[in-house]
């Protein structure tokens, strides 16, 4: 069974699976806002990164839902990295 999915929180760091409409979501709450606003939104992300974190989850939710035709709803699994024995 899926878990259900949850949208992307300014903070603390997102439990570990998403969906790409949590992706799109974000993306809305943050496209045409001045970076100042989108640290209100997330505080934790760096200043000199705040212009681009529009494009940057907009890139990921067309990734995900075009690139890779994983659904809407589809939960996926969000790491930082992935060791080299293919242990998250």
């Amino acid at each position: 069974m899926h878990q259900p999915c949850s949208r992307l929180p300014a903070h603390p760091p997102p439990p570990p699976t998403r969906c790409p409409q949590a992706y799109a979501r974000a993306a809305a709450a943050v496209c045409g806002k001045q970076p100042a606003e989108v640290m209100k939104l997330y505080p934790a992300i760096q200043a000199d990164q705040a212009p681009y974190l529009c494009m940057d989850l907009t890139m990921i939710h067309a990734l995900l839902t075009r690139g890779f035709n994983i659904g809407e709803k589809s939960p996926i699994l969000v790491v930082k990295e992935v060791r080299a024995d293919a242990r998250v």
